[in-house]
C-alpha cells in the first residue's frame, strides 16, 4: 500500500460520507439560513434614552459651542 492509498483510506475512515437526501439534526445544526435571516431583520429603532442623549448633546453645543472639542473627544 502506497502512502497515497493509505492517506485516502485514513481520510475515508475519518470523514463520514455526507448524505444530502436526508436532513437530520446533524445537518440542521450546521444550517446557516437562521443566522442570515436574523441579520436581515430590521435594525432596532432609537430608544428614548438615545433620543434624550442626542438632544442633550445638541443643547450643550448650542449653549456652549466651545465644548465641541470636549464632546467630540468623548464620542
Amino acid at each position: 500500500m502506497t502512502d497515497e492509498e493509505r492517506l485516502a483510506e485514513l481520510l475515508r475512515r475519518a470523514v463520514p460520507p455526507v448524505r444530502f437526501d436526508v436532513l437530520t439534526d446533524e445537518h440542521t445544526s450546521r444550517d446557516l439560513w437562521p443566522r442570515v435571516a436574523r441579520r436581515l431583520q430590521p435594525l432596532p429603532r432609537w430608544s428614548p434614552l438615545d433620543l434624550a442623549l442626542a438632544a442633550a448633546v445638541a443643547v450643550a453645543l448650542i449653549l456652549f459651542p466651545q465644548a465641541l472639542w470636549l464632546i467630540a473627544y468623548h464620542m
